[in-house]
């Protein structure tokens, strides 16, 4: 049985290029947006059995993920110091 997924590719577009206006405006939602989307093409490309687009997609969430984890040691390192000054 073949499966359409356009709804799911479509959305998962569409949510991409918001992450990508928050990830411009530094905003940190863009990571949570971009980890589900990336996450989405991955299973999707899975369910395709388009391997080269998930093997893809696989490195692009782990770049999501330490992207996420430098922000984060970033806005740490940023409150310390606010604090330390005060």
């Amino acid at each position: 049985m073949k499966h359409d997924f356009t709804f799911y590719a479509w959305a998962a577009s569409m949510l991409s290029l918001i992450g990508l206006v928050l990830n411009i405006r530094q905003n940190a939602l863009c990571w949570p947006v971009w980890l589900l989307t990336t996450g989405t093409w991955l299973v999707l490309s899975a369910l395709k059995h388009d391997w080269p687009m998930a093997a893809m997609q696989a490195g692009i969430e782990v770049g999501n993920l330490m992207g996420l984890v430098s922000w984060q040691r970033k806005a740490r390192s940023q409150v310390a110091v606010r604090e330390e000054g005060i």
